[in-house]
């Protein structure tokens, strides 16, 4: 019922919360229910899967349909966040590909917004458009662009690192030890 009514207001986006998830209920199992009413509801509706990480994810999360997952807890506007987040991504790297990406929203350009954390400078937010464009994760945002300023603009309108996001072929970059 839901996902029909989604397809009925013209849903594109549908982010899919682990918030209020029954107790003994596994959510590989919520998130395929999910994932085939999407996919028979008669609308293409992007299917972001968000359980935290939680529930070893990242070995079921392509079964259910999702395009997207959020590999992690929830990112806060401060760079002690987003270097662990972007450090937690390298044992995830076998699971993130092509018809499910991982990672979750960008902050850059939240420097005044409520959001928990102290904030980051303009080159931590440069880093970070520059590591998820790196690690092929979807590029939404989490603020408003209306408020943002022209630089944070500019940077998340950069072709050349959007290319990189981009490729048809998916050549996500890799930690390579040598030894």
């Amino acid at each position: 019922i839901d996902a029909q009514t989604f397809a009925e207001w013209g849903v594109d986006f549908l982010k899919y919360d682990y918030g209020n998830k029954p107790m003994g209920t596994h959510g590989k199992l919520l998130y395929r229910r999910m994932g085939a009413a999407l996919a028979t509801c008669g609308r293409d509706i992007l299917f972001s899967a968000c359980s935290w990480g939680t529930d070893e994810t990242h070995e079921w999360i392509k079964t259910t349909g999702a395009h997207m997952w959020r590999s992690t807890h929830d990112l806060f506007n401060s760079w002690e966040s987003l270097n662990d987040i972007a450090r937690s991504q390298v044992a995830l790297q076998p699971y993130n590909g092509q018809g499910c990406f991982n990672m979750d929203m960008l902050i850059v350009g939240l420097h005044d917004t409520k959001l928990p954390g102290d904030g980051c400078n303009d080159t931590e937010y440069k880093t970070h458009f520059a590591l998820w464009c790196v690690l092929g994760s979807p590029l939404m945002i989490g603020g408003d662009i209306r408020d943002m300023k022209k630089e944070h603009i500019e940077l998340l309108s950069n072709k050349e690192l959007i290319k990189i996001d981009q490729d048809e072929a998916y050549r996500q970059a890799f930690l390579a030890s040598y030894g």
